[in-house]
């Protein structure tokens, strides 16, 4: 990976811990929000446009975006707002995998 490259992809790191912090405050608010479904999309996003990353670490990423993408569909097509209690440890978890993964990965950077 060229310097570019790690620098870029830090400045996406930055902006997907960011958006982890807005999701994960979330759960008490409306999940059906714009503002939660832009905060999900916008990580999708930043996935995408990571360079020079490992097809391992975008699946890895886009395993756990996926959690939450499917639990706001969920809501959606349930016409609900609120989480159910198991719902919220779901998404409490893949938020927490987020934030792992992506701390690891500026780790490895740096």
């Amino acid at each position: 990976m060229t310097s570019y490259e790690k620098e870029y992809n830090h400045r996406q790191y930055l902006l997907m811990l960011t958006t982890i912090d807005n999701i994960e405050i979330q759960p008490q608010l409306n999940w059906r929000s714009n503002q939660i479904w832009n905060s999900i999309t916008g990580f999708e996003g930043l996935i995408t446009v990571l360079e020079g990353v490992t097809v391992d670490v975008r699946n890895n990423f886009l395993r756990h975006w996926g959690v939450l993408d499917e639990i706001f569909a969920v809501l959606m097509d349930e016409n609900r707002v609120d989480l159910k209690p198991e719902e919220l440890q779901v998404v409490r978890s893949a938020i927490q995998k987020l934030r792992t993964l992506v701390e690891s990965l500026i780790r490895e950077d740096t």
